[in-house]
């Protein structure tokens, strides 16, 4: 079992909900490297809950911003750390993972900045 960081809100999804990243993503000149990991080949198992994060939160800051933390955190999200996951897939900048928890039960704040 592994440990992850993401951004979430209290029901624990995460801020790349469609039609709401308008509203924080900022320009900047490295998003372009930052490509969402796409699971349309993995068989994700029923009865678990999944998501995407990243294993330490220096990762997790290569994604939000400083300003675009601050924006996201007016919306209700902040910095999850959340323990007991299973690691499904991993690239060099984000995880999919899953757990038996809901993603907002038993998770830990965290400071990113």
């Amino acid at each position: 079992m592994a440990t992850i960081y993401r951004i979430q809100d209290k029901d624990g999804r995460g801020p790349f909900k469609p039609d709401f990243s308008k509203n924080w993503v900022r320009d900047r000149p490295d998003y372009v490297n930052l490509k969402p990991m796409y699971n349309h080949d993995i068989k994700l198992e029923d009865g678990l809950h999944h998501g995407i994060g990243c294993l330490t939160a220096k990762e997790l800051k290569r994604w939000f911003t400083e300003k675009e933390y601050e924006i996201l955190r007016t919306y209700g999200y902040c910095c999850k750390k959340i323990q007991g996951v299973k690691i499904i897939k991993r690239d060099k900048v984000q995880v999919l993972f899953s757990r038996e928890l809901p993603l907002s039960k038993k998770t830990v704040s965290v400071r990113l900045y």
